[in-house]
């Protein structure tokens, strides 16, 4: 992973997918740009993030 590569973000709520961009990369995850929103998500497995915003869950595979 690296910055501005864009990525599959996947909410497990809605279940819905949408595309978002990688803006900042830190220790415990990245930052993800959605819509004009910046989203942190935490690394949770080596290929796997997830993100908790407005009681909704998204979840990034790579």
């Amino acid at each position: 992973m690296h910055l501005d590569q864009m990525v599959t973000v996947h909410c497990t709520d809605t279940d819905k997918s949408n595309k978002g961009r990688v803006v900042r990369m830190h220790p415990k995850g990245i930052d993800i740009e959605l819509n004009d929103i910046i989203l942190r998500f935490n690394k949770i497995k080596p290929n796997l993030y997830t993100c908790n915003y407005s009681g909704l869950e998204f979840v990034i595979k790579t």
